[in-house]
């Protein structure tokens, strides 16, 4: 979005959600890159190995601080519903899961 005129906020609410969309977007392909580490230790076909896959995905987003920041600024814009319709993996309800109850346990 660029050049023209701002009536009623309308383009500022546009520039921002897109800008969400691309936070959103390089999230869900860090978390699918961790997922997919995963799942070379763990079998993701079955339920233990998606909770395996979920639990471990979230631990090693502890370590990182700077991912912890960005899922927790991104969660505010709506992260969850966006990986919820977005993640496209056997883990994907764990790791939801997972992430709400890790968000609900930092706050």
């Amino acid at each position: 979005m660029s050049g023209g005129e701002i009536k009623d906020n309308v383009k500022i609410t546009g520039i921002i959600k897109e800008t969400n969309q691309t936070e959103c977007a390089q999230l869900l392909q860090d978390i699918q890159t961790l997922l997919a580490q995963q799942e070379e230790i763990y079998n993701p076909n079955t339920k233990q190995g998606q909770e395996m896959i979920a639990k471990e995905t979230i631990n090693t987003i502890n370590n990182k601080p700077n991912l912890v920041m960005r899922i927790m600024n991104a969660s505010e814009k709506g992260l969850i519903a966006y990986l919820q319709a977005r993640l496209i993996n056997p883990t994907a309800s764990f790791f939801v899961a997972a992430l709400k109850d890790w968000q609900e346990n930092k706050q």
